[in-house]
């Protein structure tokens, strides 16, 4: 087992602290003025979908502070989970 599988990814941690407050992804995708589809892309960790490692980490810091939860553990999920993938990449 490795250490991405052994912790939660920062999709996960979100889609956990979104169910807990009892919001849909559709109130989360209205008030980050984002498509639910992109919504769902980060919950389901599928970065491939969205624009960029930047893009990713505002959105992730956006949606912890939407949630009122501290975003450090998110992008540090983040950084295991994408293999430290950097934005000048592209």
């Amino acid at each position: 087992m490795t250490e991405a599988q052994a912790v939660p990814g920062p999709g996960a941690m979100l889609r956990m602290a979104r169910e807990a407050r009892g919001t849909t992804i559709a109130e989360v995708a209205a008030a980050l003025k984002m498509s639910p589809r992109q919504i769902e892309a980060i919950e389901g960790e599928d970065f491939s979908r969205l624009p960029g490692a930047t893009f990713l980490r505002g959105v992730i810091r956006n949606y912890a502070r939407h949630l009122k939860i501290d975003a450090a553990p998110l992008l540090a999920a983040l950084a295991v989970t994408s293999g430290g993938v950097s934005a000048g990449q592209a």
